[in-house]
């Protein structure tokens, strides 16, 4: 078993080594291009340790459903190429044949074991229920068996306030694992585990590793006798999600060899520079030799920077160039909404990405309102006033919950109405190209544009206390710099802030 970590930064053209490592197995040392020279380091590394491996014996890991596709179109067609989740399925499927997929077998078990049905459980009994099956997700994902000390644990760590039951966390668990016939997302990963009991395949490629969860990273290890890992620890962001902080230090602990993969073929210099400024052990190398200052705007004069960037044309309504090589990036969805407030106030159509099949923040506004039950927009300002000053005083703050309701004061505070709440949700959901797409930082990985613009500096948010949570907010800085191609825009940065 040999196993290879790439350290790959930013825009260094990890997806393309990637590809191209795998077409110098298949064509035994032949190669489509030209590589610079760290990529032929790799693709010698790999070819002497790993050798020739046929097509049907390779599969690639993709953290999302995005980074999946765009491999699909890369690759031949007799590779697999797959997200965890459906890696872990296949393997479910050639021992049991088709399992269905449901969201509610943590809840449906429960209702099973304590014999009530979910609507029949008080408001409050549901809430500490929902937060029991948060443990036992974030068990399954730290690969941890129940116990007190574990379930305190996973509570700590993703601020879960309630410290469920532990008979009735070892009952739910236990009836998830043996139960074939239904299983959820994360079980499509923890029960394959017990089923791979030797390598499915002779090499995996694995992208973005640093974000690997101690299940995923199991998974990985176990699914091939020989893998390939890719990723840059300097963008580790998805603690709060399950992914290890130290997945990358793990991984190089079970690798025989690690190679760099540093030279950035995306930034301008001087963007590369201020990377390197922020996160020293990048030590990226500028492929670009074109300098483009950043620039500073405030958010009233972000829609006419954009009309002018696109060469936008008032008496016919047309952009000359493409809105989507625009990208308006925000720490919270709370900045997402007042932007596109901002760009809806000068007619300027907007929309906020999701990906990889997430709950849209459209849904989740429209779910707060329902919940509770305004029926005016002063009764939901005071509403979420008070959900806010409440999360606020708790000595773990869910970071999520206080978004929506930042998020819903927002609205609350620009807007006359709820039919003007509704009708600002449906035009940022639209998919339309001559929008302008709005994305949080953590869900702008893997992205890059022409144009960035930062929103409301400084990125780190206040509620990281400790030090990885630090760690994690300076990585989170590090991506959204990292995104550009062309021009790095702050919008509304503080005069007092610290500049490159």
């Amino acid at each position: 078993m040999t196993n290879i970590v790439i350290e790959a930064g930013p825009g260094c053209g990890k997806t393309t080594t990637l590809v191209k490592a795998e077409e110098r197995l298949r064509l035994g040392g032949n190669l489509s291009f030209k590589p610079t020279d760290e990529q032929m380091a790799i693709f010698a590394a790999i070819y002497n340790e790993i050798g020739d491996t046929p097509s049907k014996q390779i599969i690639f890991l993709a953290m999302t459903n995005p980074i999946r596709d765009e491999l699909k179109v890369k690759l031949p067609t007799d590779i697999r190429v797959q997200n965890f989740n459906q890696a872990g399925g296949h393997i479910l499927y050639q021992k049991y044949g088709q399992i269905k997929l449901s969201e509610l077998k943590g809840r449906d078990t429960i209702c099973l074991i304590l014999e009530k049905q979910w609507q029949a459980f008080s408001f409050k009994d549901r809430s500490l229920l929902t937060q029991t099956l948060r443990v036992i997700d974030f068990l399954k994902q730290e690969l941890l068996s129940p116990s007190p000390e574990s379930i305190e644990f996973v509570a700590d760590k993703y601020g879960i306030e309630y410290i469920p039951n532990l008979s009735l966390v070892k009952t739910v668990m236990t009836d998830m694992y043996t139960n074939t016939a239904v299983i959820d997302h994360t079980d499509q990963m923890w029960r394959a585990l017990g089923e791979l009991q030797r390598p499915r395949y002779a090499l995996a490629f694995v992208d973005e590793c640093q974000d690997l969860s101690a299940l995923r990273l199991e998974l990985a290890l176990r699914i091939a006798r020989n893998v390939v890992f890719c990723g840059d620890p300097n963008q580790s962001i998805n603690a709060f999600a399950g992914a290890c902080t130290d997945a990358f230090p793990r991984i190089e602990a079970v690798c025989k060899l690690k190679l760099p993969l540093k030279t950035n073929f995306r930034n301008p210099r001087n963007i590369v520079d201020h990377a390197n400024f922020v996160k020293p052990s990048a030590k990226l190398v500028a492929r670009k030799t074109q300098i483009v200052p950043e620039i500073n705007i405030n958010l009233q004069g972000l829609p006419d920077y954009l009309k002018k960037e696109t060469r936008y044309n008032q008496s016919t309504d047309i952009f000359n160039s493409l809105p989507e090589e625009h990208l308006i990036l925000g720490r919270t969805r709370a900045h997402l909404i007042k932007a596109g407030l901002t760009l809806f106030k000068a007619n300027l159509p907007c929309k906020i990405l999701t990906r990889g099949g997430e709950k849209a923040l459209t849904s989740w506004i429209t779910d707060y309102i329902s919940y509770s039950s305004c029926k005016t927009l002063e009764a939901l300002h005071a509403h979420a006033s008070n959900d806010k000053n409440s999360i606020l005083k708790k000595s773990k703050i869910k970071s999520y919950q206080l978004e929506i309701c930042l998020t819903i004061l927002e609205l609350c505070e620009a807007l006359t109405s709820l039919s003007e709440i509704q009708e600002v949700v449906e035009k940022l959901s639209t998919d339309s190209d001559s929008a302008f797409p709005l994305c949080t930082l953590h869900k702008s990985k893997g992205l890059e544009r022409n144009y960035i613009y930062l929103l409301f500096p400084p990125i780190q948010s206040p509620l990281a206390k400790t030090d990885e949570e630090k760690e994690q907010e300076e990585n989170l800085y590090f991506v959204g710099i990292t995104r550009t191609t062309n021009q790095l825009v702050w919008v509304d940065r503080p005069h007092n802030y610290p500049h490159y």
